[in-house]
């Protein structure tokens, strides 16, 4: 029986001997962004005609507004649905047959791949600046010039979280 994972491992050995590595980290960024938005419309919808139940399919919503909520940075209301959750657990027992566990985990399930696939994301556009001889030699010359650019944009957008997408759009003198 020919393994299909073995393929995959020879394909990353040789990206990482040609030291391609951002190509690996946007390979398993598509992979976790495959997982956070089509794997629910395969498993989900598969889980509830097994088990005769039309309901199972919300599943499908809180999956992916629970992958939605993470990237807005608002898990606050994630929070809130984890605490409901296990007071509902501590009321009336844990059981993997519940609607709201089955709800829980897609929420969790839709959750957890959005942020490892936002995690490859960011880790495939690092070094980015490295590329670029000129605007690397730039920055060596005038360190201050990015710095007071990432104060500002700070202070214009005190909100959002710093990514490598701004500082990269900041250091490229692109807007944000």
């Amino acid at each position: 029986m020919v393994n299909p994972l073995r393929g995959m491992k020879q394909w990353i050995r040789e990206k990482v001997n040609q030291g391609e590595k951002e190509s690996i980290m946007t390979f398993m960024f598509n992979l976790f962004a495959f997982l956070y938005i089509v794997a629910p419309l395969i498993v989900i919808p598969y889980w509830a005609y097994s088990n005769s139940n039309g309901y199972l399919l919300f599943g499908i919503l809180f999956s992916w507004f629970s992958s939605y909520t993470s990237f807005q940075r608002r898990q606050k209301i994630l929070f809130l649905f984890q605490i409901i959750c296990i007071g509902f657990w501590i009321k009336s027992g844990f059981s993997i047959h519940q609607y709201i566990t089955f709800f829980f985990f897609c929420s969790l399930w839709g959750y957890l791949s959005a942020q490892i696939a936002e995690g490859y994301d960011q880790l495939s556009k690092r070094g980015t600046l490295e590329n670029d001889a000129e605007r690397l030699e730039f920055h060596e010359k005038n360190p201050n010039h990015l710095k007071e650019k990432l104060e500002k944009w700070r202070e214009q957008n005190p909100d959002k979280q710093l990514t490598y997408d701004v500082i990269d759009a900041l250091a490229k003198d692109k807007n944000t």
